[in-house]
């Protein structure tokens, strides 16, 4: 009785994960996925750079110097 409960259990499972098992078709490829990835990536360095580009000038140095912030930690800040 023991084994044939076992085998009822493992042939159950094996039914309910059928399904389960084909239903992982993916639904954009995967190269796809690599090139939204990689234009997101140039996106937020695009942003980075012209991030970095506004610190450069002098009237926004200005700017900060007379409100007390740091230049240099947000050209820190915004490479992370």
């Amino acid at each position: 009785m023991r084994i044939v409960r076992h085998s009822l259990a493992v042939c159950l499972a094996a039914l309910f994960m059928a399904p389960v098992a084909s239903a992982q078709d993916h639904v954009i490829g995967t190269s796809t996925l690599d090139r939204a990835v990689q234009q997101r990536v140039a996106t937020e360095q695009a942003d980075r750079d012209a991030f970095r580009a506004v610190l450069q000038r002098a009237d926004v140095r200005l700017v900060a110097a007379r409100a007390g912030w740091s230049v240099e930690k947000a050209e820190a800040a915004a490479s992370t």
